[in-house]
């Protein structure tokens, strides 16, 4: 298990040095562990940096299915904190796609599963949605999907 988890920490330093090949190859061999050892939770996070790495490569139809895949698998292990990290994921897909009502959907979602107030990452995102709202005159989605998810 400590050598899934260190890989996909490998993963996401290679992702941020814009090293996508090797991070791709360190989230495959995690995930590979993962499975093998089955922790459903480090699986998770293998696929969901497999998701960022296909979207960030353009990769969109690859990205959803890893991206899909890891939310299940929250689901299954009721991990909110790792729901809202794929949700954001998500969203982040759906603004590459230039879908902005869906991926105003994913944040809002994401707003409302994240329960660290006043925590800089979490202002980071409601300042992403006033942004995309504002930008793409989403006011009407932006309730609705509020309401929804019980944001307000």
């Amino acid at each position: 298990m400590d050598h899934a988890r260190t890989l996909n920490s490998l993963g996401a330093l290679s992702q941020q040095e814009g090293a996508y090949m090797l991070a791709r190859e360190q989230y495959e061999h995690a995930l590979v562990l993962a499975r093998a050892q089955e922790t459903r939770q480090i699986e998770g996070r293998a696929l969901r940096g497999l998701g960022d790495i296909a979207r960030l490569m353009g990769h969109f139809t690859e990205a959803r299915r890893y991206y899909n895949d890891a939310a299940a698998i929250a689901d299954e292990l009721s991990t909110p904190p790792e729901r809202c990290a794929v949700l954001h994921r998500q969203g982040e897909l759906y603004l590459s796609q230039e879908q902005f009502p869906e991926a105003l959907e994913a944040w809002i979602e994401a707003l409302a599963q994240d329960q660290r107030i006043d925590h800089p990452e979490r202002e980071a995102l409601q300042k992403k949605i006033e942004d995309l709202v504002a930008k793409q005159h989403l006011e009407k989605a932006y309730k609705e999907a509020s309401e929804r998810h019980q944001l307000e």
